[in-house]
C-alpha cells in the first residue's frame, strides 16, 4: 500500500531488517491489522540485505535498503524516508 497524500500520514513505523523473515512477518501483519492503518506509513529498512522476498515485505509501503550498518543506521535511513520528515 502507496501513501499517496503525505498530509494523511500521521504515524511513521519504522522496522529495521537484517532479514529474518518470521519476526519481519508477524510484525507488518500485526501492523497492517490496526484501526489507523490509513493514517501511519509503514518503512522497512534493510540493513544490508542483498535478497529480499518481496511477499514478506508487500505489506509496506516503502522498503529501503543500503549497507549493513547496524539496527540505528538502519532505523535513521528509515525516518529520513519517512513523509513526516
Amino acid at each position: 500500500m502507496a501513501m499517496d497524500n503525505a498530509d494523511s500520514v500521521k504515524v511513521s513505523v519504522i522496522i529495521p531488517s537484517i532479514g529474518r523473515t518470521h519476526p519481519l512477518t508477524d510484525c507488518l501483519a500485526a501492523l497492517s491489522r490496526q484501526t489507523i492503518r490509513s493514517e501511519m506509513e509503514i518503512i522497512v529498512s534493510l540493513d544490508g540485505m542483498i535478497d529480499v522476498d518481496h511477499a514478506v515485505v508487500s505489506a509496506a509501503d516503502r522498503v529501503i535498503k543500503g549497507p549493513h550498518g547496524g539496527p540505528a543506521v538502519a532505523r535513521n535511513r528509515g525516518w529520513r524516508a519517512s513523509a513526516r520528515t
